[in-house]
């Protein structure tokens, strides 16, 4: 979640149903929207699943895109946890990619290394420290997003501040019962309707991990190479460890090594599961407006962007990103005990 600002609103840009780290969200899109309302935004747009669930150059380049192409901000905030350090020079280095840097870059891809620990390794060389600060993931989308706001030359003041508190997202997750508390009301209020509803999704592993194994009993590796992110043999990783793994941890722990990343695995999991095909040059063409406040619906008004606002689903057609959202989001009902397959078609919230 990003938050941009200007001097009259908060706007936020929301990941869709699948999130960055390639795990289903704990409650839905809308419901988040809700929360973010009630947390003092004015708008909340979505990231839709093509570049919220992906790795995170293109999570953070897309988020960047959308947020400056609707032209609602004059600044860009975001939570680190190191916001002390000079990240901006990383993102200068990666930007301007010397013969330097790319040569040392290939040496680690070619010695096997994954592409984010090929990067972090190249980058220590050139500023010591980067490695470690790059290794917490707020930090590191910190620096992509500061990275394509210099590529793009875009016109956003950089607001960094630093995360604090004693819990995330993941403890309360873990421990919903006992963490809970730890949110505040209107946030422990939503939650309680999704679990009353049915509409939580907590328990979701099993569900994907019987949806693989039928995946994968219908299919060939053949079949797999045409599923976006499947290359370098990632087909043949996932039939030799479907049957020798117990469950669906297990199975992505057998496929994680020094190449692939469990997010990288669980990612191409999600993808196969909506047959995403391969495809290249998508970026967003659309900013679909989940919430807003009577001041923020002034806002929308007053703007002038350069992506096209929708505040219905039903006003994409023969949209590849609109698209294979609806195919996601039929994904993530199937991992709820309550489904509701229409959901995507949900009208804006409006909060007045």
């Amino acid at each position: 979640m990003n938050l941009i600002k200007n001097s009259e609103a908060k706007i936020i840009i929301l990941s869709s149903n699948f999130v960055q780290r390639a795990s289903p969200a704990f409650i839905n899109k809308f419901s988040r929207a809700e929360t973010a309302i009630n947390s003092g935004a004015q708008i909340v747009i979505e990231l839709p699943f093509i570049f919220s669930c992906s790795a995170a150059t293109d999570f953070a380049n897309f988020s960047v895109d959308i947020l400056a192409k609707s032209h609602l901000a004059d600044s860009i905030s975001f939570g680190m946890e190191n916001p002390e350090f000079n990240f901006k020079t990383i993102a200068q280095i990666l930007n301007e990619e010397s013969e330097f840097f790319k040569n040392i870059l290939n040496f680690n891809l070619d010695s096997g290394m994954s592409f984010p620990k090929a990067v972090a390794e190249t980058l220590e060389i050139l500023k010591p420290g980067a490695k470690n600060f790059i290794s917490k993931p707020n930090n590191l989308l910190a620096t992509l997003y500061t990275k394509r706001i210099l590529q793009m030359n875009y016109k956003l003041n950089i607001k960094p501040f630093l995360r604090t508190g004693n819990f995330s997202s993941k403890i309360i997750r873990e421990d919903l019962k006992n963490n809970l508390n730890l949110l505040p009301d209107f946030s422990q209020n939503i939650i309680k309707r999704e679990i009353l509803n049915g509409r939580l999704c907590g328990n979701y592993k099993n569900k994907l991990w019987l949806l693989l194994h039928g995946l994968l009993l219908r299919s060939t590796p053949e079949d797999l190479k045409l599923i976006h992110g499947f290359n370098e043999g990632i087909e043949n990783l996932f039939f030799k460890n479907i049957y020798k793994a117990k469950n669906y941890d297990d199975f992505i722990n057998l496929c994680t090594s020094q190449r692939y990343t469990s997010s990288n695995i669980r990612r191409r999991i999600i993808y196969a599961l909506i047959g995403l095909k391969k495809f290249e040059n998508v970026s967003p063409n659309y900013a679909r407006i989940l919430a807003f406040t009577q001041e923020g619906r002034k806002l929308l008004h007053n703007a002038k962007p350069e992506i096209k606002f929708i505040t219905r689903f039903s006003e994409l057609k023969n949209n590849f990103i609109a698209e294979t959202e609806l195919k996601a989001s039929k994904l993530y009902e199937l991992l709820l005990d309550n489904q509701n397959f229409k959901s995507e078609f949900e009208s804006v919230m409006k909060f007045f």
